[in-house]
């Protein structure tokens, strides 16, 4: 059934995606280039608009399957289909937010805020919440949170053509892969379409000549966020400890996680807001090590890979190997914040020349220094 699912996905995506660049076209929905983007040519939008019909066209479609072929407990246990179907109406909030900041245009704050409601109604009115051996509260608290920084990390992860896209199609397949180890088809399915989705939106994204035909925008990068984070909560395994499996939908969605960490730390130590565009991510700086258009993408699926690989191995392990496993992909993970950011220039962090009061030599550990003592106002960005 996920393959069924798949196919049908990534059908819908390679058939509506061009249908709806026309229509982005003739509207002039288009993303204009900015200070603070990559991207240096008009570029029609609404591809999530594309990614969100793809998916719940094979979502509606796995739906009525599940209830022509067979009960809803026997193809899993684990997810009612009426579970199914409010999340699917969160989601479609969360795409509308996207859609509206799209064309109008959203403060972080009110964007941030108009996510909570639809957030909040998962643990209140479903299953859909992180399983610890914590009190209620706690698991609560967690599900939030995890939901608002896998979001917004996937989010902030569309600013590269293709990363967004290869990331998602990573992940879905991994999720895909423990879902199906773990007799969860209706999880399965879902990552499924993810995968397909997310692949066929490449075609018009990323393998193109000379540059993207379509963005895919926040409609699409928090609806694709959003579903994934459910996914990483409803995952559930045999093992006899979740303390054992928690790293599991950490390591598959490892590259919005990263990222989004390695951006918060080197905006705190230049002093700017965190909230607002840049070029410092990584995608960004994988580019200024001459990566290429196709290589970044690449590399950063290759990335993911690895994380999903680790992810499988971790999933039959025992707590011992869990720990080192965690401990092993922590230390990579310090040490590839230590190689972009703590050992690198400002242009190579921000992708911009230094400041003048900045001399070119200046080593990276004395950016945040240098930018607190040299700007009146600290709240200012660089």
């Amino acid at each position: 059934m996920s393959i069924l699912v798949l196919l049908i996905a990534l059908s819908f995506a390679l058939v509506v995606t061009p249908l709806v660049r026309q229509l982005a076209l003739r509207i002039n929905f288009v993303a204009v280039p900015r200070q603070d983007r990559a991207h240096r040519v008009v570029t029609p939008m609404m591809g999530g608009v594309a990614l969100y019909l793809g998916l719940t066209g094979a979502i509606l479609l796995l739906t009525l399957g599940a209830v022509l072929i067979s009960s809803t407990t026997e193809l899993d246990r684990s997810w009612p289909l009426e579970e199914l179907y409010i999340i699917l109406i969160s989601g479609t909030l969360i795409a509308a937010i996207g859609l509206w900041d799209d064309w109008k245009g959203l403060s972080p704050p009110l964007k941030g805020l108009l996510q909570l409601p639809p957030i909040l109604v998962l643990p209140l009115a479903t299953s859909v919440e992180i399983g610890m051996n914590v009190p209620d509260a706690v698991n609560f608290f967690l599900t939030i949170c995890w939901f608002m920084y896998v979001v917004n990390a996937y989010n902030y992860l569309d600013n590269m053509d293709g990363v967004a896209a290869m990331t998602a199609t990573v992940a879905g397949m991994f999720f895909t892969v423990i879902a199906v180890i773990n007799d969860q088809f209706l999880v399965a399915s879902l990552a499924a379409a993810i995968a397909g989705t997310s692949f066929g939106f490449l075609r018009y994204n990323l393998f193109t000549s000379g540059r993207a035909a379509i963005f895919m925008g926040d409609v699409g990068s928090l609806f694709i966020g959003y579903l994934l984070a459910v996914i990483g909560v409803k995952l559930s395994f045999a093992a006899e400890s979740p303390w054992i499996t928690w790293p599991v939908p950490v390591l598959v969605l490892g590259i919005p996680i990263f990222d989004t960490g390695l951006v918060f730390i080197s905006r705190m130590r230049r002093g700017q807001s965190f909230l607002q565009g840049g070029t410092d991510h990584l995608s960004h700086r994988f580019a200024r090590l001459d990566f290429g258009r196709f290589g970044v993408p690449l590399a950063i699926g290759m990335i993911g890979s690895a994380l999903g690989c680790t992810a499988l191995l971790v999933m039959h392990s025992s707590l011992v190997d869990s720990l080192f496993a965690q401990a092993t992909v922590g230390g990579l993970a310090l040490f590839l914040l230590y190689k972009l950011e703590f050992s690198q220039s400002y242009e190579f962090i921000t992708g911009k020349e230094p400041p003048q009061h900045m001399p070119d030599s200046a080593s990276a550990g004395d950016i945040g220094a240098q930018v607190a003592s040299s700007t009146p106002d600290p709240s200012t960005p660089l």
